[in-house]
């Protein structure tokens, strides 16, 4: 985000919403691998707006990473901009030089006059400095693309029967109390072997939704032992669908990289991995905006984001590469957003006053922008206690 001192605009990190959570404390508090992805791709969005407006000449005041109060700054020598850490790590912003003074004798507030101050430049500049965040997002998610593949090469999934249990949300829930664990694969449901297919975990999951809560008879493969559950699934929803308490399922796979022959088919391979991207975000938040309720519970705070990059970090990191990517599109397309207090609701007020020919007044800014952070940063509240307790957290720290 950028922002003149009238108001810190906020970039949400939390918006992420493909992935979801899951970790212990442990995990989260040795999750260094996730907290640099994050710092990064919200350092690259802050830079996009500080180059563009410094390569212009248009004076920057502060670069901050987080929000509230600085614990760490550094101003260079013979520069008026001050760089700072700070406390509430939701984001960070750009701003900028105030861009009226109070006039002690009349009491009237006048717009300065100073050519470098970013109020004054032309709206095709100012807009250059808005969209250039999003811009150094959308660039960084496509290095970290081809970076990945010609490092590690393309990523294949190689299916194997059976559903993999990634995790069981519910403890409390049917499918713990009967004895199904994380990393189990469910290679039989109800006696019918689960073959080997990408659309083997909604297989099913369609299966269990469409039991009617009857007792199901359930394979499961634990390392190399077989084992038989009985479990009874919760019925029913409003919909008339039996769940088993919060199970996450996925296909059971692994993935197999092939390295590209030369830098051009790495750069196609690219393409298509940046649009696949691309396209699974945009459909995630259309699914977000069109069905809140039920897609909410797949969005994930600060927290949960560096949650998810810790595992990565351990696991692979070929896969840290591919979560900065889909970080850094998140933050690109939900900056992009025409909502107040974001880069795309800054560019509807440029917008305007390209059409009108004259600015909307500083006060309506000032107002819809800070109404807007008030919200965000209520969201943001939410979303960290609901990575809390996604992480059974919350629960040990009220103890």
């Amino acid at each position: 985000m950028f922002t003149t001192d009238h108001t810190q605009s906020l970039y949400l990190a939390q918006s992420l919403v493909a992935f979801t959570p899951s970790a212990s404390l442990i995990q989260f508090t040795s999750g260094l691998g996730g907290l640099a992805v994050l710092a990064l791709v919200i350092i690259v969005h802050e830079a996009g707006h500080f180059l563009a407006a410094r390569l212009q000449g248009i004076r920057v005041k502060n670069f901050s990473i987080g929000f509230g109060p600085s614990f760490l700054s550094y101003k260079p020598e013979n520069s008026e901009t001050e760089f700072s850490l700070r406390l509430i790590p939701l984001g960070g912003f750009v701003s900028f030089p105030e861009e009226t003074v109070k006039d002690e004798s009349t009491g009237e507030t006048q717009r300065l006059s100073d050519p470098n101050l970013l109020s004054n430049r032309p709206v095709g500049q100012r807009a250059i400095v808005v969209s250039a965040g999003v811009v150094a997002n959308i660039f960084f998610a496509w290095i970290s693309l081809f970076t990945s593949i010609s490092l590690f090469g393309v990523a294949e999934p190689s299916f194997s029967p059976g559903a993999l249990v990634v995790n069981i949300r519910n403890l409390d829930g049917p499918a713990s109390q009967a004895g199904l664990q994380p990393n189990d694969i469910i290679v039989e449901l109800q006696g019918e072997a689960i073959p080997a297919s990408g659309m083997s975990a909604k297989q099913v999951a369609d299966d269990i939704r469409s039991s009617g809560g009857k007792v199901l008879q359930v394979t499961v493969k634990r390392g190399d032992e077989y084992r038989h559950i009985q479990v009874k699934p919760e019925c029913c929803n409003s919909k008339g669908e039996a769940t088993l308490g919060g199970v996450e399922l996925i296909p059971n796979m692994k993935i197999v990289r092939q390295r590209p022959s030369s830098v051009w088919n790495s750069v196609q391979f690219t393409n298509s991995e940046f649009t696949r991207f691309t396209s699974q975000v945009v459909g995630g938040l259309y699914r977000l905006i069109t069905n809140f309720r039920q897609s909410s519970n797949g969005l994930a705070g600060p927290i949960g984001v560096v949650s998810m990059g810790a595992e990565l970090a351990r696991n692979d990191a070929a896969s840290l590469f591919s979560f900065a990517a889909a970080i850094s599109i998140n933050l690109a397309l939900i900056n992009a957003l025409p909502i107040p207090a974001l880069d795309g609701g800054q560019m509807i007020f440029l917008l305007w006053e390209a059409i009108r020919g004259v600015p909307v007044s500083l006060r309506v800014q000032d107002a819809v922008n800070r109404t807007a952070l008030f919200l965000f940063l209520v969201a943001s509240g939410f979303l960290v206690f609901g990575d809390l307790d996604r992480l059974h957290i919350l629960p040990g720290l009220f103890k």
